[in-house]
């Protein structure tokens, strides 16, 4: 189980990261601190988050034989099938 903390702090960081991108709109990405290094390390983390806090979405991953502790880029972060979310809670996944 995850420590609730750890849920509280990625939540931050992506606030501050979405607050930053529409803040610096006219400024290059380069330049506000929004580079895909920054992007990819938080889609990582939330990544991570997911995969050992929601048990479906950990079923999802490991069923399309991706290892969580090997995925190095948010390319790599399997997309939840948009028809997941018109199936009754238990039956996602």
């Amino acid at each position: 189980m995850i420590d609730p903390s750890a849920l509280s702090a990625c939540a931050i960081r992506v606030r501050e990261f979405i607050r930053d991108c529409g803040r610096d709109l006219g400024t290059p990405r380069n330049q506000a601190g929004l580079d895909d290094s920054r992007f990819t390390r938080l889609a990582l983390e939330l990544f991570r988050l997911q995969v050992d806090r929601v048990q479906p979405y950990r079923r999802l991953v490991l069923s399309r034989g991706v290892k969580p502790e090997e995925v190095r880029s948010w390319t790599e972060i399997p997309a939840v099938p948009a028809s997941s979310s018109r199936q009754p809670e238990g039956d996602r996944f």
